[in-house]
């Protein structure tokens, strides 16, 4: 199934295409084939094609597709949906494949289409299905970084960032995009960071684990502040949160978090010659029902710190009447992020 999946990306490209039945009825695989393009309704029902020429069965299936996509209501008759996928059931699970995508690993959803419930066109009929859910655990970042503090207080150094789960549908788009595309993608993402000069980018693309790793190396201007013989440093160089809800006196909602997500920061930072720590924050720890926050800064001899970021976000369903403690625990993420430890002569 992997193989027939990977030949499918490999000839085809999507075209949108919105006729045949006001758009629900899918291309011939015929001509698919012969063609090498399709929609999502004719890429799904080509690649259902080719699993059976292999004895192989699958589903065509319906799903409200997009980052806020919603179930298909059972109980109710109505046109629904705005995409295709394919499930392919096995013994201990159903794979899902998205056919419209020439880089999506094998039984990888990402938020497009995950944890909501679509509609398998079957040989009996219609069968209701969830697809697959990632938990907090899964959707993970893991940045590991060194960096150098020049005596001209230039910051420069590598960097190491693993993502899995739905971060790893966030990233592994850049190993289709030019070097200019690359280079404005790190720049907004890191726009605190002033003057910023990246070299030695490389991806690693792991389709068989779903996980996409980051390599690079980096240098800044002006990232630190001076007081005379004092140097003001965040520790934090790279992953803040500036997400900033808005407080609301009247909700009249619950808040749902629809996907929890878990950050982990390791950065090593060699300080400028003669410098030392003279004063550091207190190690930090907020634990909420929404998520937890942890941050300390270690020093590893005179010349030597390091800082340590864990940040978990938790998926639910919290009543209205937390919700302010929810933008209260966000707005302590923010500042916290922002802390400062002071170096000295």
């Amino acid at each position: 199934a992997r193989r027939i999946y990977e030949y499918m990306q490999s000839k085809t490209r999507y075209i949108s295409v919105q006729v045949g039945i006001g758009g629900w009825q899918p291309s011939p695989a015929k001509e698919v084939d012969e063609l090498s393009y399709g929609d999502c309704k004719g890429l799904t029902n080509y690649t259902k094609a080719l699993l059976k020429s292999q004895g192989i069965d699958s589903y065509y299936t319906i799903v409200d597709a997009g980052e806020d996509g919603l179930d298909l209501d059972e109980d109710f008759v109505a046109l629904q949906g705005n995409h295709v996928i394919l499930t392919v059931p096995f013994e201990d699970e159903n794979v899902f494949l998205e056919c419209t995508s020439q880089q999506t690993p094998f039984n990888y959803l990402g938020d497009f289409t995950d944890d909501r419930k679509v509609l398998m066109v079957t040989p009996t009929g219609g069968v209701i299905a969830k697809t697959h859910a990632y938990t907090t655990e899964q959707n993970k970042q893991l940045l590991q970084a060194k960096a150098t503090i020049a005596p001209d207080f230039k910051v420069s150094g590598t960097l190491t960032e693993t993502s899995e789960g739905i971060a790893y549908g966030k990233k592994y788009h850049l190993t289709a995009a030019t070097n200019d595309d690359v280079r404005m993608y790190y720049k907004e993402l890191w726009g605190h960071l002033n003057n910023l000069s990246l070299a030695n980018i490389n991806f690693n693309n792991d389709k068989n684990t779903v996980a996409f790793t980051e390599e690079l190396n980096f240098e800044t201007d002006n990232y630190v502040s001076t007081a005379g013989d004092r140097i003001l440093l965040n520790p934090n160089l790279f992953n803040r949160f500036d997400f900033l809800p808005e407080a609301e006196k009247n909700r009249k909602l619950p808040l749902k978090i629809r996907r929890g997500y878990t950050f982990n920061d390791e950065i090593e930072i060699l300080l400028p010659d003669g410098y030392t720590v003279e004063a550091a924050f207190e190690p930090i720890a907020l634990t909420t029902q929404f998520g937890a926050y942890t941050a300390a800064v270690k020093e590893q001899g005179a010349s030597k710190i390091t800082y340590y970021r864990e940040l978990i976000l938790n998926e639910g369903v919290f009543p209205k009447e937390d919700y302010n403690k929810y933008v209260a625990f966000i707005q302590e993420v923010v500042k916290k992020d922002k802390s400062k430890i002071v170096l000295s002569k």
